[in-house]
């Protein structure tokens, strides 16, 4: 009996030894108990010596070249860019700074045997230097990851490897500002069945004008009061500003007089053949602003779905008068969905359908609306 308990507790001791070895054996294959921490940056090399990118995620391929200091798509096909965008990728393999890292020659346990995702970038020394993505870390958010230089393996955060980050898409990377126009170039804007024009009048209201004034003096002509409104022609000077002020210690006048000062630095668009007084100013102001500001939201690269916007027949256009030149804007509805192009470039571009709404409102709806007593 003795005997038996002897050898139940002998082996009993021999299992647990075992299980415990194995279990060590287990964590030490496991990569994440091998990975050291790492401080240092993955690449060397200074962003303004970057001249190609190229991005490639399973069967997309984007391709990036800088000429003349200017960042063009050239595959998957050509496209204009966004400039900066670009250049924060250039900025991105540069800050690229590892978790952690160690030396592995079994790349298939962290995907780097065959990996499908990889981002790339030439220097002007035409040195090509590859980062690897791999598996995603299992409970973290980050990726296993290597480069063509080393043999280490490191792991990246989410926001470096990730789709906010150097995982971007084609779409990411092409010009979404395809007007380009400044409100500075800008001198009348066409819609439908109206004209905006640049007006030098600006207005503050004031419901009583103080007694005391008198503006028969040497801002006759420019200022006057009419119908509960200051009125102001051209840009008030700072003296010109400080003399109105003078005329009386009212403060209620005096703040009139401070935003009609502001007022007047600012471009104000009316309805042509209409006063300022006649305008919405808050409703042609966001319109021009909107349109200045346009920005595409999607692409449309098929031809045969062009084809079935019928931009002639449908289209809402917007001419932008320039002193050097007319732009066309053209906007149509398709599919509960809005699109536009120009009349320089054939590119059809996805916009926001409120902005298609706001141009095809008509004139009525930029005037002030009578009050009803």
């Amino acid at each position: 009996m003795k005997k038996d308990t002897l050898k139940l507790a002998v082996w009993g001791g021999i299992l647990v030894v075992l299980i415990l070895g194995i279990l060590v054996l287990n964590k030490s294959k496991d990569p994440k108990n091998t990975l050291k921490q790492s401080t240092k940056k993955i690449f060397q090399v200074k962003a303004k010596d970057i001249v190609k990118i190229k991005l490639q995620k399973g069967p997309e391929t984007i391709v990036c070249e800088k000429k003349d200091n200017q960042w063009l798509i050239i595959q998957p096909r050509k496209y204009d860019s966004d400039h900066k965008a670009i250049d924060r990728l250039s900025q991105l393999f540069i800050k690229l700074k590892p978790i952690k890292s160690l030396t592995d020659t079994n790349l298939s346990k962290f995907g780097l045997d065959k990996p499908t995702d990889s981002f790339s970038f030439w220097t002007q020394d035409k040195k090509q230097f590859i980062l690897y993505k791999g598996n995603k870390v299992p409970g973290e958010s980050s990726y296993y990851a290597k480069t063509n230089l080393s043999k280490e393996i490191y792991t990246l955060p989410d926001r470096f490897i990730g789709p906010q980050g150097l995982g971007k898409s084609i779409h990411d990377l092409r010009d979404k500002d395809f007007l380009k126009l400044k409100e500075n170039q800008l001198t009348s804007l066409q819609m439908k069945d109206f004209i905006l024009v640049k007006s030098d009048v600006s207005m503050g209201k004031l419901d009583k004008l103080p007694e005391e004034i008198d503006f028969k003096d040497q801002l006759s002509g420019k200022i006057s009061y009419n119908t509960k409104q200051l009125v102001f022609k051209g840009k008030m000077s700072q003296e010109e500003k400080d003399h109105l002020n003078k005329l009386s210690k009212n403060k209620v006048y005096q703040e009139a007089v401070n935003k009609l000062f502001e007022a007047s630095h600012k471009d104000k668009w009316i309805l042509k053949s209409f006063s300022a007084g006649q305008t919405n100013l808050q409703l042609t102001t966001k319109l021009i602003n909107d349109i200045l500001n346009i920005k595409a939201i999607g692409f449309v690269d098929d031809p045969k779905k062009e084809k079935q916007f019928l931009f002639k027949q449908k289209e809402v256009k917007v001419i932008a008068h320039t002193l050097n030149k007319n732009i066309q804007l053209s906007m149509i509805e398709y599919d509960s969905k809005a699109y536009a192009k120009t009349n320089h470039k054939p590119q059809v571009y996805e916009i926001t359908k409120s902005l298609f709404e706001s141009v095809n409102k008509g004139k009525s709806y930029y005037l002030k609306k009578e009050k009803s007593d």
